[in-house]
């Protein structure tokens, strides 16, 4: 059996898996995830067909978001992140008048993994 996966399919039979097993790639994945990746590991190569030192592509545009006061579209293979940084100036408050502050926010969209969500 060949250790190439095919690159055009994102769920690639693991290199190392027997054909009497009766699950297809998707199920033994979904089924058993670590032996899954170990699979590919042992051979030299990730699910998606590239070897393990291998890169995915990279780009990056600075100032995406005309609102904000700095942000960034980053793609990484098929992975999409999008950062922006808004900023303002702020009264401090009347009891602290030498003291600023800083706040923060997070926004991810309903595109997120919810597995990945710090916040349920």
């Amino acid at each position: 059996m060949s250790t190439e996966a095919p690159t055009s399919s994102p769920i690639a039979v693991p290199p190392s898996s027997s054909s009497s097993s009766g699950l297809d790639a998707k199920t033994f994945q979904r089924l058993h995830p670590r032996a899954y990746l170990e699979r590919f590991l042992a051979e030299g190569i990730r699910p998606d067909g590239r070897e393990c030192t291998t890169w995915r592509d990279v780009n990056l545009n600075a100032g995406s978001i005309s609102t904000a006061e700095g942000s960034a579209l980053v793609r990484l293979g098929n992975t999409t992140i999008v950062c922006g940084i808004k900023a303002e100036i702020a009264e401090p408050d009347l009891d602290r008048p030498e003291h600023g502050f800083i706040g923060k926010s997070w926004h991810h969209p309903f595109t997120e993994s919810q597995a990945l969500s710090a916040n349920p």
